[in-house]
């Protein structure tokens, strides 16, 4: 399944609700960054994967989502197939 959410908020009432092998997320969000997904996550001791993606991350801000249980940082523009190869990757397909 797939399903999409426009906020962090969003993301974690769909979290809440539904089991998902995979979290994409973008660093910008409205209201909220990726990092405060990420901390809320780690505070719920949540196992899901994510992958965090931006085109305005800077070192400091990677440091930050890998030491929060980000997987990685993907920078944009983003390949398809990088994209398609990550995720296999991390769900084992």
């Amino acid at each position: 399944m797939v399903h999409t959410a426009e906020s962090v908020d969003r993301a974690l009432e769909a979290l809440g609700m539904n089991h998902f092998d995979l979290v994409v997320c973008d660093y910008r969000m409205p209201g909220k960054t990726g990092i405060d997904l990420l901390i809320e996550l780690k505070r719920q001791e949540s196992v899901v994967p994510v992958l965090m993606i931006s085109a305005y991350a800077d070192a400091l801000v990677e440091a930050a989502i890998l030491r929060l249980g980000g997987l990685e940082l993907l920078k944009k523009p983003i390949r398809r197939q990088e994209l398609v190869a990550r995720t296999a990757r991390v769900v084992g397909g």
